[in-house]
């Protein structure tokens, strides 16, 4: 497990070589490569958000590669080397997992299984969590961010005139987040895949937080598709 937290670790590490240039921010981004290779490393507080940072590290890194030297050996390679960070990230996030597993069940606490069960429109429309919570505003405030860079980028020049669809993918969910429409669930899903499509890294920033949350929150699927959580007594099946 070592070996594959060394290679993971291995941009937190590069980030170092920083030291050595006249660049200005040299010395903060040294100091972040190293806090994310010794939280990584030590497996300490910290840990989880630093394994999703240097995932991203690794999935923007590689699409750098990809635009600036656009050639197939190029991208082969780089795809090659983000699908073995991800197995890597996988492969230390599942011994993180089964070693507080471990640690709970020596403890007479076990992780007890869950289920997404459907309620139903009425369940929904008389629960206290039918509103709008941080995470949905959130969500809110990363459509629009997202259609205002593209904007931004249409002004200056920056982005094709087929791109203007992507203002309107980014923009259509949020009426529906508003009025708790089941039909935002899959438009957010679209500004994502939407997102990812263009291959634009600070749009993919803005969605991923959004794909988390709206895949596994429990606002956007109780409100949203109408599911709730329900935990399993020990021994009992789930449903599906």
């Amino acid at each position: 497990m070592l070996a594959w937290r060394l290679f993971f670790c291995l941009p937190g590490a590069s980030a170092l070589l920083a030291l050595g240039t006249a660049w200005e921010g040299r010395v903060g981004v040294a100091c972040v490569g190293a806090a994310l290779v010794a939280l990584i490393l030590l497996g300490r507080l910290g840990k989880w958000p630093a394994l999703v940072v240097m995932w991203l590290v690794w999935l923007c890194a590689s699409l750098v590669v990809v635009v600036t030297f656009p050639t197939w050996p190029v991208a082969v390679g780089a795809i090659l080397c983000s699908w073995l960070a991800s197995f890597a990230a996988v492969r230390i996030g599942r011994h993180w997992g089964e070693a507080r597993a471990m640690r709970l069940c020596a403890r007479g606490h076990g992780i007890q299984e869950w289920e997404w069960v459907f309620t139903g429109a009425g369940y929904v429309e008389g629960h206290p969590l039918n509103r709008l919570s941080p995470g949905l505003w959130l969500s809110i405030g990363a459509l629009c961010l997202a259609a205002i860079l593209v904007i931004i980028d249409l002004m200056l020049g920056l982005a094709q005139l087929w791109e203007a669809a992507l203002v309107a993918v980014f923009l259509l969910p949020i009426w529906p987040i508003f009025a708790r429409q089941p039909v935002a669930y899959p438009m957010v899903f679209g500004a994502v895949i939407a997102a990812f499509v263009v291959q634009a890294p600070i749009l993919m920033a803005l969605m991923i937080p959004v794909l988390v949350y709206w895949a596994d929150g429990v606002r956007p699927n109780l409100i949203y598709r109408h599911r709730f959580e329900r935990l399993l007594p020990p021994g009992e099946t789930d449903v599906s």
